[in-house]
């Protein structure tokens, strides 16, 4: 989960903000540029797992679901639990509703892969 890197930058901003105003960036960054990369970070937080939408989609439709591990994203499901905890516990935004989805999206499509696989 590379996104988490950006996330944990934008929470310690964030908590050093508060603490120490001296030495570090103001949240939301001044920079327009900060600002926007802060945004787009949230974007494709949702946008990862919409892009397993169409698997969903032929999986259901085509009732075949040959290939499709069901256990690969029954884990990646349990695996996301934790992050999803992360996020809640530090107010993270961005990493809850990653996290969320991608559990949603597992969940369906693992329960496809064991009914038509």
């Amino acid at each position: 989960m590379a996104k988490a890197n950006h996330v944990h930058h934008i929470s310690m901003r964030k908590r050093r903000h508060a603490k120490k105003k001296d030495d570090l960036h103001p949240y939301p960054h001044p920079e327009k540029k900060m600002r926007m990369l802060d945004s787009l970070v949230l974007v494709v937080a949702i946008a990862a797992p919409v892009m397993f939408i169409p698997q969903i989609y032929e999986i259901f439709m085509s009732k075949n679901a040959s290939g499709v591990n069901p256990y690969s994203f029954a884990a990646s499901a349990v695996l996301a639990i934790p992050w999803t905890i992360y996020g809640v516990v530090h107010r993270e935004k961005v990493i809850v509703v990653s996290s969320v989805l991608v559990i949603i999206v597992d969940i369906i499509i693992s329960a496809g892969a064991m009914l038509y696989g």
